[in-house]
């Protein structure tokens, strides 16, 4: 195995915070484009659609990423896909149209795809496994830590135009450069059975990690996709401000994220699920009662800790249980999971949201969350004990 150094790590690293640009980047701004298409018939719908757009695609689209790698090779499809983030990731700002926006984000959407799926096949690739579960705790802090940047960055943007937080994608052209010099193409060895008709035995084996992504992603989404309306709406918070409630969260997650491999030398998997689902209840309940912008940032660092440990705690999940030569097509299927909960979200909790209000939407799905929780706790010690 070619040696990896940290400029390959770091270039990853980078190419994994491209995926959380997808949608953080622009929560800030999303009244202000529903604000300037105001007489648009649907625009509620269509300001939501904008930031999960990209979503639908990632979950049609990164399955078929394993066939894009094994033709043009990894390194290859990594380069243009970046290249391609930054133009359809800054075209948002150049459409005239609400509905131009919805259609440049689902361009968008196959490039993320495309580099979340490959960047994490690449680190099983260049890894072994005490080295890999070290890299994705660092993985998700430096994440987190780029979610913040962008985020906040975002807020301040909006308050210059509702356009401007479309440009940040732009930083995807210069990650190309850092992929062009520094990533390098692994050996192949995936027999090619591996890719030809097992599709199915994959998912009837590793069902349970999609389904947690796709479920958990969903609830995880609802502070992006609903908490901004709350603020704007009825507190009548500024979009910097806004942004920077946002990047508490991702803050907080990039903190949590460097325990990740010491919870894992005394947890398992099972047992941090429910210790990251209880965080997230409790955040839940506090924003349904919060008021005040401190109680709101308390909530969110609660909401960042179940944050900081979802993605991770399933990556680790997916790359333990998927064997080498299927990797590559299960990090694709993992993508669309994850994804796909994230378009699934605004859906799902249109009616609680209609019946209930968002502050009621969340103290339903807090609730929710802690029932989990419990449930797999006690699965958990049960285990133990037998």
């Amino acid at each position: 195995m070619q040696m990896v150094t940290w400029q390959t790590k770091l270039t990853l690293l980078l190419i994994s915070t491209m995926t959380i640009m997808s949608g953080t980047a622009i929560v800030a701004s999303l009244p202000l484009i529903k604000a300037h298409f105001e007489n648009v018939l649907h625009v509620d719908l269509y300001s939501k659609l904008i930031l999960t757009a990209p979503a639908i695609s990632i979950a049609f689209f990164a399955p078929w990423t394993s066939r894009l790698a094994l033709r043009f090779g990894k390194k290859r499809t990594l380069v243009v896909a970046l290249g391609l983030f930054g133009v359809f990731g800054m075209m948002g700002a150049w459409m005239q149209s609400i509905e131009g926006i919805v259609v440049s984000r689902l361009l968008f959407g196959l490039c993320v795809a495309v580099l979340m799926s490959l960047a994490l096949a690449l680190v099983g690739d260049y890894m072994k496994e005490e080295e890999r579960t070290q890299y994705l705790g660092y993985q998700n802090t430096f994440v987190a830590l780029g979610g913040v940047m962008f985020m906040a960055g975002g807020g301040f943007l909006s308050e210059l135009s509702w356009q401007g937080a479309f440009y940040i994608y732009g930083i995807g052209i210069l990650v190309m450069v850092l992929a062009i010099v520094y990533l390098f193409e692994p050996k192949a060895h995936y027999p090619a059975e591996g890719f030809s008709g097992h599709a199915q035995a994959l998912l009837m084996r590793l069902w349970p990690v999609f389904a947690t992504a796709v479920l958990t992603l969903s609830v995880f989404y609802m502070v992006p996709t609903q908490l901004p309306y709350l603020l704007h709406d009825a507190y009548h918070v500024e979009g910097r401000e806004v942004g920077i409630l946002m990047a508490t969260v991702t803050f907080v997650s990039a903190i949590t994220s460097l325990f990740y491999a010491k919870l894992r030398q005394f947890l398992s998997i099972r047992a941090i699920y429910s210790l990251l689902f209880l965080s997230q209840s409790i955040g839940f309940a506090g924003i349904s009662q919060a008021n005040t912008y401190l109680q709101f940032s308390c909530s969110l660092v609660a909401v960042g800790i179940g944050v900081g440990l979802v993605i991770v705690n399933t990556n680790s999940w997916l790359l333990e249980w998927a064997h080498e030569h299927e990797r590559l097509k299960a990090t694709g299927w993992l993508t669309s999971s994850i994804f796909l909960g994230q378009f699934l979200s605004p859906l799902l909790l249109y009616f609680p949201v209609k019946t209930l209000g968002v502050d009621g939407a969340f103290g339903l799905v807090g609730a929710l969350l802690f029932s989990v929780s419990l449930a797999l706790f006690i699965q958990a010690n049960r285990r133990i004990n037998l």
